[in-house]
């Protein structure tokens, strides 16, 4: 008998598309895709209710209706509900496949929070460009143009894909394409489409609107995929001029300069900017909870404020005390940074840092208290011995 021969393999590289499952979004004991069920609820009530042209007209926002009329719930009900049935049942299989997919990794409450964020913000500024359509043209088709917010869903999604996974490939056995490209590839296909009349205005400029606050948002606002007590993703490969091709790199790195000095300035980036300091100086990053190092923050300078009022007034009254007082509030201070440096991640060590300072600002307060009746009292004295000293003087 001849050899039996091995059976060459197949050599495909694996996608983030093999990951999909929907199995688990129709099972009803299954709670980790709460979100893209309750989502998509939603929608699909939404295409039924667009099927109506009185509650489509109803329910869907313009820029006259928004902005002008000032009916700021139709922001909230016009993400749901499309001006088109093809548009409609194309959201509901948006929500099911990428809705999961990032829902499994960022959780449910993450993916609630990203979708309103990205439909509010990308439906204001698409209205926002319509008025401003017709105020340079005074045409008033622009004030008559419908949005419907999920259309932004499909280009943010997409970023958070290249977040995830920004070295994936999007088309199997095809690598030119990955998903750090994909969303500047998506945003040139749907102006091209919209350049020979394929897709209308207000689609094409949610999801570029979309695919640009999903960056935003994603950059500085969400919570990190990695540390869920950090602010952003201050990874050099998300940066903005990364996801360009090389050649466009060099104008997009002073638009992306300039949007970070925007959020800077407004206090978006705080924790990406000390995290960036931290890893310039070859110190290793911090995973502790950052509400216990604020508030820990705040107990400092809170002793460091009463000490400094403390020593202001009380200075020509005793010198020694403040020393004391100085070096023990330095020496807890410097104790607790150690402790976060060495390990930030320790609760019971802050705790107990806090309770020393806690009990120390008491025992401060109550010496200050004495002092003051101290001086107070010999204050009195001294006025009645002068007083006595003057009725002994008239007597004479």
């Amino acid at each position: 008998m001849l050899p039996s021969q091995s059976q060459p393999q197949s050599t495909s590289t694996p996608t983030l598309w093999s990951k999909i499952n929907l199995t688990p979004i129709f099972s009803r004991s299954s709670t980790e895709f709460r979100g893209t069920q309750i989502f998509t609820i939603l929608l699909i009530v939404g295409v039924f209710l667009g099927l109506n042209s009185f509650t489509r007209e109803s329910l869907s926002a313009d820029a006259s209706s928004v902005l002008i009329e000032a009916k700021i719930l139709k922001l909230v009900s016009s993400i749901f509900v499309s001006t088109g049935l093809l548009g409609s049942i194309c959201h509901v299989f948006v929500m099911l496949i990428f809705g999961s997919m990032i829902e499994h990794v960022r959780g449910t409450y993450a993916l609630l929070v990203y979708i309103i964020q990205i439909c509010l913000i990308s439906e204001l500024l698409t209205l926002l460009v319509f008025l401003s359509l017709y105020y340079f043209t005074f045409d008033t088709v622009y004030l008559e143009q419908t949005v419907c917010g999920f259309d932004a869903m499909f280009g943010a999604f997409i970023m958070c894909l290249t977040e995830i996974s920004p070295h994936a490939i999007v088309i199997p056995n095809f690598k030119l394409l990955t998903f750090q490209y994909l969303p500047f590839t998506l945003v040139c296909l749907v102006s091209a489409l919209h350049m020979i009349g394929w897709m209308p205005l207000p689609q094409q400029c949610l999801l570029c609107c979309g695919t640009w606050v999903g960056w935003l948002i994603l950059r500085y606002i969400a919570p990190n995929v990695h540390n869920a007590y950090e602010k952003g993703n201050d990874s050099e490969e998300f940066e903005l001029q990364c996801l360009f091709p090389p050649m466009l790199r060099f104008p997009v790195r002073h638009l992306a300069n300039l949007t970070y000095t925007i959020f800077k300035n407004v206090g978006c980036c705080d924790t990406s900017i000390a995290t960036h300091h931290s890893r310039s100086k070859g110190q290793p990053r911090k995973t502790g909870g950052a509400a216990a190092a604020s508030l820990s923050d705040n107990f400092n300078d809170l002793v460091l404020s009463l000490h400094a009022q403390q020593s202001v007034t009380e200075h020509t009254v005793d010198g020694d005390d403040d020393d004391d007082t100085d070096t023990f509030a330095s020496s807890v201070i410097h104790k607790q940074y150690d402790t976060q440096d060495g390990n930030d991640a320790d609760a019971k060590q802050r705790q107990e840092a806090k309770q020393m300072i806690e009990k120390r600002l008491q025992q401060i307060q109550k010496e200050y208290n004495q002092r003051i009746l101290t001086t107070t009292s010999a204050t009195t004295n001294t006025a009645v011995d002068a007083q006595k000293t003057i009725s002994d003087d008239l007597n004479k």
